[in-house]
């Protein structure tokens, strides 16, 4: 962003430079000299924007291309509104990760309770625990 902007500055990014699903936008000024490192945007604040790009049927193909290696369960973890859904991938990645994917499931987890109720919540962590579960794998 040039250092002449006071008031406004627009911008766009072309849609095909992103996949449909959810997306949270954030305007933030970073110090190069700082030794801040800039971290995932808050929920809720005058400066970022929770958005959905694409419809439920753009969504749900777009996923049905997804890899499915570890980032790609993830995604399908967190993109899904289904439990069941959301439960069986969490499964899928126990049975081919094992243990070993703990901070991607942290992760993931975190970004879940962002984005859910408290009541929502329970069944999220019984979804990620249960692939790190010592029977699980």
């Amino acid at each position: 962003m040039p250092d002449t902007i006071r008031a406004s500055f627009e911008f766009e990014v072309p849609l095909t430079s992103l996949s449909p699903g959810k997306y949270r936008a954030e305007m933030a000024l970073i110090d190069p000299w700082s030794g801040n490192i800039p971290t995932r945007p808050f929920t809720c604040t005058a400066n970022s924007i929770d958005l959905t790009l694409g419809d439920a049927q753009e969504r749900i193909a777009y996923l049905r291309n997804v890899e499915q290696d570890l980032p790609g369960l993830l995604e399908h973890v967190l993109a899904t509104e289904s439990e069941p859904y959301r439960r069986h991938r969490a499964l899928e990645l126990g049975a081919i990760y094992g243990p070993a994917l703990y901070l991607a499931h942290s992760h993931a987890l975190l970004t879940l309770q962002e984005n859910a109720s408290s009541a929502e919540m329970d069944g999220s962590f019984d979804i990620l625990g249960e692939p790190l579960a010592p029977d699980a794998c």
